[in-house]
């Protein structure tokens, strides 16, 4: 059995690493000595807000059903999934104005899958079915992989190696969350918690910050 618990944790952790590390070797970097230009219009300024509160609610409300499953509240996990996926139809249609309906779809299908993976990751955990978990974790490995390639296709400013790594340290975190539930050790929770927020808000500085140079002109005044 702890051999099992450290293999889990050893998954989540690897995942997140592995991610974190290749964000890092791929951002883009400005010389030593020198800043970063930072001049951002209220158009801009509002999308970046925007998305940050899109995939901030996105890990809100996924962590959120997690305890309401944990502790076996159906009235508040019912709650938590209804937002998981209005969240994700907003995130999707976040998008539309920029490359089209059919785009936005495609994102909201690949959102699905993302979200259907980590509940096959909770339910695992929660009942002990280490193949279970194992599947699960392979199928947000590869979802994140997919939503990646899609929106490294759309635009040219969407690094595909970075997004990988981005969503790659991202559902590490979800699984990390899950575990750290499951386990009842909650102050490592509470500090995966932090991170998770932290990671999210930089995905979507990265989303935002890729369609302001990708459409300019639409983010004038």
């Amino acid at each position: 059995m702890a051999k099992t618990v450290i293999k889990k944790s050893l998954i989540a952790a690897l995942f997140v690493a592995a991610g974190i590390a290749l964000v890092a070797a791929t951002a883009p970097a400005f010389p030593r000595g020198k800043v970063a230009p930072c001049v951002e219009s209220s158009k801009a300024e509002a999308l970046k807000l925007s998305f940050r509160n899109l995939w901030t609610d996105h890990v809100f409300w996924v962590r959120n059903l997690v305890l309401a499953t944990e502790y076996k509240d159906q009235a508040a996990a019912k709650v938590a999934e209804d937002r998981i996926v209005q969240d994700a139809k907003d995130i999707a249609s976040a998008i539309t104005p920029y490359y089209g309906k059919a785009a936005s779809d495609k994102l909201y299908a690949l959102l699905g899958g993302h979200y259907a993976a980590i509940k096959d990751y909770m339910n695992a955990a929660f009942s002990g079915n280490k193949m279970a978990e194992e599947t699960a974790s392979k199928l947000l490995k590869k979802n994140a992989d997919e939503i990646a390639a899609f929106l490294s296709s759309a635009n040219p400013n969407w690094s595909r190696t970075t997004l990988e790594a981005a969503l790659t340290a991202h559902v590490g975190q979800h699984m990390a969350d899950i575990n750290e539930i499951a386990k009842k050790e909650y102050s490592a929770d509470a500090k995966t918690w932090e991170a998770m927020k932290g990671h999210v808000e930089m995905i979507a500085g990265v989303l935002s910050s890729g369609i302001v140079k990708q459409f300019p002109k639409k983010f004038v005044g």
